[in-house]
């Protein structure tokens, strides 16, 4: 039982920064866990569609270039265009809303 404890004192001993920056005191008595949990899937989901989205145009434009069907400037161009939607991808984190 002991040992349950120690777990809740090192969150507890936390340096202030940390708290400050995580905006909670004691994460295993904040309401805030569910929407944490959420958010977290949700990330792990976007980066997922992230770096398989990019992949599959990176793998796309390398087979064309080589073929030489693509102008290089075209396929790096392309790839430009896909950090753009990565990132636009990434911030319907933005939107997650806190579950009360």
């Amino acid at each position: 039982m002991s040992r349950a404890d120690n777990s809740n004192g090192l969150i507890l001993a936390a340096s202030p920064t940390f708290k400050k920056a995580f905006g909670m005191s004691n994460v295993s008595h904040s309401k805030e866990l569910p929407y944490l949990l959420l958010l977290s899937k949700s990330t792990v989901r976007i980066i997922k569609e992230n770096i398989t989205l990019s992949f599959i145009v990176k793998l796309i434009a390398l087979v064309v270039v080589f073929g030489s069907v693509l102008p290089i400037w075209l396929a790096v161009l392309s790839d430009t265009g896909m950090a753009i939607i990565v990132t636009l991808n990434a911030l319907r984190l933005l939107s997650k809303k806190d579950v009360k």
